[in-house]
């Protein structure tokens, strides 16, 4: 019962900018641009930075998520940050995971924009093929893809983001993983997987997949 009740909470995201002692430029540059939530077990809330700038890099961007309940009351508070540094004209995931237990008092969320530090470094330079849909069960469909390392050195714990959007390009889904080896020496690849709940992967129609290492 508390499951269907869950399913039929109408969410109202309310994107807002809070004030910092960081610049005008962070102020003006950072953008949130997107955002979604879904159900796969846990209550997530998804989104996209974008950075206007032709210039700026920004990195350790925070963010903060305010759930509200029937009276407007305070009913869960989270802390997150992007999936990455920020660079010029870019856009970085975001990610809250909440407890369906946490969440089912919640009617509606805002999503705020809370630090950030100026530049950043580490590399996006990876390349992705192969990815597709290799096995379906009830639970989980596989998607798999090969990551191959561009850089002339050697990545380590190389994070991958999976961006899912729907046939009208709205962001529908998110996710991050590793790929099989640690390690990816220059040129090197290795092979990465995504376990996406049959009801969401359903929606997908469309996808983008980042890497990024320090």
């Amino acid at each position: 019962m508390k499951k269907s009740l869950f399913l039929v909470i109408i969410f109202i995201a309310l994107v807002v900018l809070q004030p910092t002692s960081f610049s005008q430029n962070f102020l003006k540059d950072l953008k949130i641009k997107e955002i979604n939530n879904y159900f796969d077990g846990n209550w997530a809330v998804i989104g996209l930075i974008k950075n206007t700038s032709n210039n700026n890099t920004y990195n350790y961007v925070s963010l903060s998520l305010i759930c509200r309940g029937e009276n407007d009351q305070m009913v869960h508070t989270d802390t997150t940050y992007s999936f990455s540094p920020i660079p010029p004209n870019s856009e970085i995931p975001f990610l809250f995971l909440t407890s369906k237990e946490n969440a089912e008092d919640v009617k509606k969320y805002s999503v705020s924009i809370n630090g950030a530090q100026a530049g950043g470094g580490g590399t996006f330079n990876f390349s992705f093929s192969q990815v597709s849909i290799t096995e379906k069960t009830s639970l989980f469909y596989k998607y798999s893809g090969e990551i191959t390392n561009e850089n002339d050195s050697l990545k380590q714990y190389t994070k991958i983001a999976f961006i899912g959007f729907s046939s009208t390009g709205k962001m529908v889904y998110y996710d991050t993983t590793y790929p099989k080896k640690t390690s990816l020496p220059s040129r090197g690849t290795s092979l990465f997987e995504f376990l996406i709940p049959p009801h969401i992967s359903s929606k997908i129609d469309k996808y983008r997949c980042i890497a990024y290492s320090d």
